[in-house]
């Protein structure tokens, strides 16, 4: 089954959270507010809207949906725009996909996310991991409300990350990286921290009528 660099993006997006009113800030205080809204940060959620640009196909595939974290191991992505679900609660992944074969809904189960997605990426966004020890930071511009910061992968070739950040909340306003192949960008839209977030949100039973796929 093909990585679902959704997930990934959003694992990792979530933690990070136009005018000339606010002062510009050194990369050290933005890196500290960062760290320190995220460490109080018990649960999370957000609208958000996605799009990955294929530089072979010329054309962009666009996603709107909610996005569900409570720590330290919990985590909801759900797309309105084709009812896909992602949920991770503990170390099991389930991946539900509406109408994916013969119009019946195609749910994939993993006991072990870490085999689909990046462990680093949970742990950065659900758990309490400083952002110094995973990303080397850059200031690239502080323009209106937003900071923006290229974030670089300690000791593993992946991707560099630009994350814009709140001047004001210091919570992730996008996100944006790139391929070879692809160039994603994420935004969040008025994201919510501490609040109820119903337990069973990160649970999912399949239906009768559900083609189950388990992996051992």
């Amino acid at each position: 089954m093909k990585r679902y660099s959704t997930c990934y993006i959003a694992f990792f997006s979530a933690i990070l959270f136009c005018s000339s009113a606010y002062p510009a800030v050194k990369l050290e205080t933005v890196l500290q507010e960062v760290q320190s809204v995220w460490d109080k940060t018990k649960t999370f959620t957000a609208p958000f809207k996605q799009s990955v640009e294929s530089k072979l196909m010329g054309n962009t595939e666009r996603t709107e949906g909610i996005i569900l974290v409570v720590k330290p191991d919990r985590f909801r992505w759900e797309s309105k725009t084709d009812g896909t679900i992602q949920i991770i609660n503990k170390k099991l992944l389930t991946l539900v996909q509406p109408k994916a074969q013969r119009g019946r809904t195609v749910v994939d189960i993993y006991p072990n996310f870490a085999k689909k997605a990046d462990a680093r990426v949970l742990d950065f966004l659900a758990g309490n991991v400083q952002i110094k020890k995973l990303y080397k930071p850059k200031l690239l511009d502080q323009k209106g409300n937003f900071v923006r910061l290229e974030l670089t992968p300690l000791g593993k070739k992946e991707e560099t990350y630009i994350a814009e950040i709140d001047k004001k909340s210091y919570l992730l306003h996008a996100l944006t990286y790139e391929t070879e192949e692809t160039k994603t960008r994420l935004e969040f839209h008025n994201p919510k921290v501490n609040q109820t977030i119903d337990e069973k949100l990160f649970e999912y039973t399949p239906g009768k009528e559900d083609i189950v796929n388990r992996a051992y």
